[in-house]
């Protein structure tokens, strides 16, 4: 019974495993297209472009992500 049990928690444990990697590469993946999109954003007001439409040309789409550039942008 000793060697079930062992084999039962060792593939949760992988199970838990693997679906913290994807999970991790996910959110990777999302900051790294919030990144890019804040230096594009910073990029085009830094040439003096208007907020809303350096916003609307670097991606930004929903009111999050408006948000997210308004709290980041540098000042």
């Amino acid at each position: 019974m000793g060697n079930w049990s062992v084999g039962v928690r060792e593939d949760a444990m992988e199970k838990g495993l693997k679906k913290g990697r994807e999970e991790g590469r996910e959110e990777g993946r999302e900051e790294g297209i919030r990144l890019h999109m804040l230096k594009v954003f910073q990029n085009m007001l830094a040439i003096g472009m208007p907020f809303e439409k350096a916003a609307a040309l670097a991606g930004a789409e929903t009111e999050e992500e408006i948000q997210y550039l308004r709290e980041h942008r540098r000042a």
